[in-house]
């Protein structure tokens, strides 16, 4: 039988080897569009609204392919990359918050002088040939892309565009974790089932009680990984696992302090901090 390890590394290969090829190419045709594109005056912009991780890879290889006579123009909220992957870790992990936010200043490197505009300001509409903007000024498109991502609130996104200001909101939340005792946290995918494993890591004896819908944890995962999780977290971790519970988040938004949930079986539960809201919802652009 083939071991697991085999399995990842034909896997990897298969993926990795195709895609190392294409970077590649990708590489050579932009040393080459580097010194065939031209500055022109009577230019057309190609604007990408959102800074998420499509919207990154799309302004390079536009700004990496597009032929004279056209230039991109990016529009994003952020004035850094929120890398939000690491913000659970972060929310509970003092310290290392600012490692979350990465500079957008190399995306755009081996493009050609004038070919690209980064401009931070939030899109509120879009007409036929204008994009607005918050600030109040109009930016005239011959194309737009729209990659705003998704919304979602503390501990998995932050509001504040400025690094500085959204480090402070993440350590806002490692207080508020360090400050509660009895923690409840709404939701088993891969974020929650990350956070209360973090927040029981570093807090050995607090109380953290995961509590999922389903059956079973990380629903979009496979069965060997949705059984060694439960069993770590219970088992390794201590922590109390409630599936097939759905109980209403507090009015007091996506971490409720010292508030009460209750469970299918009518049994109330009070807790110090109670964390949830962790749905993924798009972003709207309003159209006018």
């Amino acid at each position: 039988m083939v071991s697991d390890n085999v399995k990842i590394i034909g896997k990897a290969l298969i993926f990795y080897v195709p895609l190392l090829v294409r970077l590649a190419i990708q590489r050579v045709a932009a040393l080459l569009h580097s010194w065939t594109w031209r500055d022109t005056a009577d230019f057309k912009n190609v604007v990408v609204i959102g800074g998420s991780f499509a919207g990154m890879e799309l302004v390079k290889r536009l700004a990496e392919t597009l032929p004279t006579g056209f230039k991109v123009v990016w529009i994003e909220k952020n004035s850094h990359l929120n890398y939000t992957f690491t913000f659970p870790r972060f929310s509970v992990m003092t310290g290392h918050e600012h490692m979350s936010f990465i500079p957008y200043d190399g995306v755009a490197r081996s493009a050609p002088p004038g070919i690209f505009k980064r401009i931070q300001d939030t899109a509120v509409g879009l007409t036929k040939s204008q994009v607005l903007l918050a600030s109040g000024d109009k930016i005239d498109y011959a194309f737009v892309a729209i990659a705003t991502g998704s919304s979602q609130p503390l501990p998995v996104q932050v509001s504040a565009t400025e690094r500085s200001d959204a480090c402070h909101e993440l350590r806002g939340v490692q207080e508020t974790i360090r400050a509660s005792q009895n923690i409840a946290i709404i939701g088993g995918g891969a974020v929650g089932v990350e956070l209360a494993s973090d927040i029981k890591d570093f807090y050995p004896d607090k109380d953290v009680t995961l509590i999922h819908s389903r059956g079973q944890l990380l629903s979009h995962f496979g069965k060997r990984l949705q059984d060694y999780a439960l069993k770590a977290l219970q088992d390794e971790l201590k922590i109390r696992v409630l599936l097939n519970e759905r109980p209403k988040m507090p009015a007091g938004g996506s971490m409720a302090r010292s508030d009460t949930l209750t469970f299918s079986d009518g049994r109330k539960e009070k807790f110090d901090l109670i964390v949830g809201g962790m749905l993924v919802h798009s972003v709207p652009l309003l159209l006018r």
